[in-house]
């Protein structure tokens, strides 16, 4: 999935989620369970694609993610001088590597945002689930 792919994918999710947890009130506890059960699947297939991605270069992403964390870590400064030195000493072929690597690593954070928001959705939905189930219990009388 290209990057560009990726990031529109999250924005449909994002959206999907807002219109989710704003209509969560006005549905009924059975489209809200039926909903949460298309979620848990949801989540499921993108935990699958999640897991896939990294089972298929785990070593190459744990290193990645080590490093980026690193990286944002030591903050803007130590970007721009590593920024610079990389740039006094660097070929065009690792340049490209570099760039590839970094694309990759964008399109593994955008699946790990689209699984995030999957499950961020999710328990918008079960905490409306267990509104509506104490909303029934108390308008029945059983405290």
């Amino acid at each position: 999935m290209a990057l560009s792919d990726a990031l529109i994918k999250l924005g449909h999710q994002a959206k999907e989620l807002e219109d989710s947890a704003a209509g969560a009130r006005q549905e009924s506890e059975a489209k809200l369970r039926a909903r949460t059960e298309e979620l848990r699947a949801s989540i499921a297939e993108a935990k699958s694609d999640l897991d896939t991605k990294v089972d298929e270069r785990s070593a190459e992403i744990s290193n990645r993610w080590k490093q980026m964390r690193e990286s944002v870590a030591d903050g803007f400064e130590s970007l721009r001088q590593n920024a610079e030195a990389r740039r006094s000493d660097r070929a065009v072929a690792r340049a490209e590597r570099t760039a590839e690597n970094a694309e990759f690593d964008a399109e593994a954070a955008v699946t790990f945002a689209v699984f995030a928001l999957r499950q961020a959705e999710y328990y918008v939905l079960a905490a409306a689930v267990a509104r509506a189930d104490a909303d029934a219990a108390e308008a029945s009388g059983n405290r």
